[in-house]
């Protein structure tokens, strides 16, 4: 059906109605009075002076109305769904926030996180020269911490934390997918504890000029972010955050170790 503008036109913006509206030329076994009184309660349609819907009008006043409806039950799914999402995402992080670390070496600046109460895990190339660094905790808290084991291959370094607190180790996921929603928390440019989210891309990527398999996703990451995990909605970490495309034009192609990597690294 084709419904001009100003048809359209016509049959929005009316004067609200109160809880319940009844047309007189609406019945109640009639397919579209579900239609026709939603819309009229949320003000979208209106009748006549004489108190009448007239459905039947040019034929399309009742396939106007179920198309609305349609429209706005769209709509309200769809918003349900986002603020779900966003529910998620806010509990995903504050599950993880306590497991993320600042790793300084000298004056670079990267991420990281407890896989048990003692060893952070990171990037082989935050720690690179050096045997010994800083590592800093969300309580505000610095340690230091030596490098006990590396893969230049995987870019992975395992660090042992001289650490007082009681720290919270991160969940590895058991599984993900191509569209999955992921969100990376780190230190991008200093900034400590920062939140993007994005999608990922693919599972299974090779790189040239890297060995070794990626998670690829687009949630956006900059340096800093390096070593930081890439979580699902439930908390649990998909990935190790080891770099991204940087080339003039590109845009969302971030790479980071994979779940199942990172825990042979670990001998899980």
């Amino acid at each position: 059906m084709i419904v001009s503008i100003t048809a359209i036109t016509f049959f929005l913006g009316g004067a609200g109605f109160a809880n319940s509206v009844l047309f007189r030329d609406v019945p109640a076994s009639a397919w579209y009075q579900p239609a026709v009184q939603h819309l009229a309660n949320l003000g979208v349609i209106k009748g006549y002076p004489d108190g009448t819907f007239r459905p039947e009008q040019n034929v399309t006043r009742a396939e106007l109305a179920q198309t609305l409806h349609n429209f706005y039950l769209a709509l309200e799914r769809e918003k349900t769904a986002e603020a779900v999402e966003d529910q998620l995402v806010i509990n995903a992080v504050a599950n993880a926030l306590p497991s993320v670390v600042v790793v300084e070496n000298g004056d670079r600046l990267g991420s990281g996180f407890f896989v048990d109460g003692k060893r952070v895990i990171t990037a082989a190339h935050v720690v690179e020269g050096s045997n010994a660094v800083v590592v800093g905790t969300i309580t505000g808290k610095r340690y230091s911490a030596q490098v006990v084991k590396r893969s230049e291959t995987l870019d992975l370094a395992l660090l042992d934390v001289k650490t007082t607190e009681t720290a919270k180790p991160v969940r590895f996921a058991s599984s993900y997918r191509v569209g999955q929603t992921v969100i990376a928390i780190g230190h991008p440019q200093g900034l400590t504890y920062s939140v993007t989210r994005g999608i990922i891309s693919h599972t299974d990527r090779a790189v040239d000029g890297f060995s070794g398999h990626y998670l690829q996703f687009d949630t956006p990451v900059n340096p800093g972010n390096s070593g930081g995990p890439l979580i699902d909605l439930t908390g649990k970490v998909v990935g190790l955050v080891v770099f991204k495309g940087s080339d003039t034009g590109i845009e969302g192609l971030g790479f980071a170790v994979r779940a199942e990597d990172i825990r042979r690294f670990l001998g899980t």
